[in-house]
């Protein structure tokens, strides 16, 4: 099994605009956090399934990015959709994700994924059943593994200088998913989000929130929890 990894993150990021920008909606919203956010992301990725169908154009990869800090995904979220969306829209979805995440409760975050690669966003509609089947299948195996077990050694950021730092759960630890799938119009991304989270449920994470994602957190004895 091949692991891809792609940017490097350097340790902490210098204050600029955007981070004032965010700290300042964090205050509106009755939040404080002085706490240095990641330089970067890294979004580390592996092959799940391979070749498909016959002309070998579909893959399932999983997917997963480590957060030292909740404010760190909030963050990301926020540089995701500060362009995109209206500013009213984007407080509210970031207030949801404080209250879902339990902002003040300090922890690490996991985004944990997986995402079907096609060359065309509509050519998964044209899979037969078998091959949905198994790739919900493989999905649903591959994350249950790393909820149980961790992150692999092979499979760690680039950043972590110390294995410890995040290779097993630690009580508190909080695990996130979007359950949001490929697709261009509403009707094929409702599918995809209903399927996604049903299988997600199945794995120990929580219905989907008002923000879109779903969770799971570490308690005292380890024990994978729905939120």
């Amino acid at each position: 099994m091949k692991f891809i990894r792609t940017r490097k993150l350097k340790k902490t990021i210098k204050p600029n605009k955007n981070i004032i920008q965010f700290h300042r909606l964090l205050r509106s919203l009755g939040y404080r956090d002085r706490v240095p956010l990641q330089k970067d992301y890294e979004l580390i990725t592996w092959k799940i399934l391979e070749s498909l169908t016959k002309d070998k154009n579909i893959n399932v990869s999983g997917t997963y990015i480590f957060y030292r800090t909740k404010k760190d995904f909030v963050y990301k979220f926020y540089l995701e959709n500060m362009k995109t969306m209206r500013y009213k829209k984007l407080k509210k979805n970031i207030k949801a994700i404080l209250k879902e995440i339990v902002f003040e409760e300090k922890s690490r975050m996991l985004e944990l994924g997986w995402r079907v690669n096609v060359h065309h966003p509509l050519a998964i509609l044209n899979l037969d059943h078998k091959t949905k089947v198994r790739i919900y299948i493989a999905a649903l195996k591959e994350g249950k593994k790393h909820i149980k077990y961790g992150i692999p050694e092979d499979k760690l950021p680039s950043f972590v200088s110390n294995i410890k730092d995040i290779n097993k759960p630690r009580t508190g630890d909080l695990i996130v998913s979007n359950p949001w799938g490929i697709g261009q119009d509403t009707s094929f991304m409702m599918m995809a989000l209903n399927k996604r989270g049903n299988i997600n449920k199945h794995v120990g994470f929580g219905p989907v929130k008002t923000s879109g994602f779903q969770y799971g957190r570490y308690d005292s004895d380890l024990n994978f929890l729905p939120i």
